[in-house]
């Protein structure tokens, strides 16, 4: 049965649709039958990672119109596909000045290394044309000068640009060229449907808003965690026709006063969410039962782990255990105690002094956190990295505990959850309020 507001959304015929939805409204169920309705339409649906996109795919199956991919693989299938022997995740400070000719462990050059790769990274995420139109009207560091950091930008994205080299390249990059080449969807399909549009960034919000074609995005501007990494709330940036989704299946009425509560102190009461789920409660956990816990840093996913193989406890992680890459914390307790790795990661380190100066040049908020393991756990870790492994099961239903960061459990639903992310005085003092 579809509520009223999911009938509306469905039933528009705006050519421009915005829908603002709060967490459990069915939002994926409105996307669904909007799709179905509209049978003789070719339509993309672009969902927000590849998790969104394998559940999104298994919703939308059944429905021959729809494609479902990611913006990225829209973008790989038209020009990132010629870099797939250059491509990395991650593309770091003194990798950067090995390309450019710079001295990693020189604190100055490091430095200046840092800025442009700061302000490449912004670029990459942008909607500017050009690095003079990303660099016209920004302020830059008074350090530097501007024509030197122009002069750099416009090197790198040459060299990175260039098929003939090995100089890695991100999939943020290969996004980028995929919107200087002005991609018209139009070509292949009659109507976009944009998900999690609270946050993507502006070279995606850009791709999106210049397609001449019937466009939907959907989001709820106050579940937006990537704001770090650039992204911004599309629902605030596009214009259309606005639609609310405001019925949770998902949380109980206690939980919903307490959500709106918290929203109005930031001052992000632009709905008031109605709790539908009778069964659902906010108390303590069963731990007897299988429950999941989500935590805000790699370092607490760790921490937990550890806690949970000392009592024994299978582990299911989010992702996968690999995906967390453990390992990496064995390799750098060895490479602290003076030996050989062969991580790539410390690979361009001499020691691990080294590592540590190049973390406080940098501020390398990855190498810092392993280092921090490092002094927290020392010679325990392989131990507990191999206790982890043995305990961590693939089945999700053999677990005694579920263990996830807060963005991959992005969009999942837990019988029992423990959140590790707000303080119990924090809840303790909105649950006084509510009395």
């Amino acid at each position: 049965m579809l509520t009223k507001e999911q009938q509306a959304v469905i039933n528009s015929n705006s050519k421009e649709i915005l829908i603002n939805a709060c967490a459990g409204s069915g939002k994926t169920t409105t996307l669904y039958n909007f799709a179905e309705s509209r049978q003789d339409e070719k339509i993309l649906y672009l969902a927000f990672n590849r998790s969104m996109k394998e559940e999104a795919e298994q919703r939308f199956k059944n429905l021959r119109n729809t494609e479902v991919r990611t913006i990225h693989s829209l973008a790989y299938r038209n020009v990132g596909y010629k870099y797939k022997d250059k491509l990395t995740f991650k593309y770091k400070a003194y990798q950067l000045a090995m390309d450019l000719g710079y001295d990693f462990n020189k604190s100055s050059d490091i430095a200046l290394v840092s800025e442009v790769r700061r302000q490449f990274n912004e670029f990459l995420r942008s909607r500017a044309k050009s690095i003079d139109e990303f660099l016209s009207g920004r302020s830059i560091d008074p350090s530097y000068s501007p024509k030197e950091i122009l002069e750099l930008l416009n090197k790198i994205f040459e060299l990175k640009k260039d098929l003939n080299n090995d100089i890695q390249i991100t999939h943020n990059f290969y996004l980028k060229l995929f919107h200087l080449s002005n991609p018209d969807l139009s070509r292949y399909y009659d109507l976009i449907l944009l998900d999690e549009a609270q946050d993507i960034n502006e070279v995606i919000i850009d791709i999106f808003k210049k397609q001449n074609i019937t466009k939907v995005a959907v989001g709820d501007s106050n579940q937006q965690i990537y704001a770090w990494n650039g992204a911004v709330d599309a629902l605030n940036k596009l214009e259309g026709d606005d639609y609310l989704l405001t019925n949770s299946f998902r949380i109980g009425l206690n939980l919903a006063n307490i959500c709106n509560l918290i929203l109005k102190d930031f001052g992000k009461a632009n709905m008031t969410i109605k709790g539908k789920n009778k069964s659902q409660r906010i108390g303590e956990v069963d731990r007897k039962k299988q429950y999941a816990k989500l935590c805000r840093t790699r370092a607490m996913v760790f921490d937990n782990a550890v806690e949970n193989i000392l009592a024994d406890n299978r582990i299911y992680f989010e992702g996968g255990v690999n995906s967390y890459n453990f390992d990496t914390f064995t390799q750098a307790w060895l490479f602290s105690e003076g030996k050989e790795t062969n991580d790539p990661l410390l690979a361009p380190f001499d020691d691990y002094e080294q590592l540590l100066q190049y973390v406080e040049n940098t501020e390398d908020l990855e190498l810092e956190f392993l280092t921090k393991i490092v002094k927290k756990y020392g010679e325990k870790i392989p131990k507990y990295v191999r206790q982890i492994k043995k305990l961590a099961v693939n089945d999700k239903d053999k677990a005694d505990i579920i263990i996830s960061t807060l963005h991959r459990a992005k969009g999942l639903e837990y019988q029992q959850l423990v959140l590790e992310t707000l303080s119990m005085q924090s809840f303790v003092n909105i649950i006084h309020r509510l009395k």
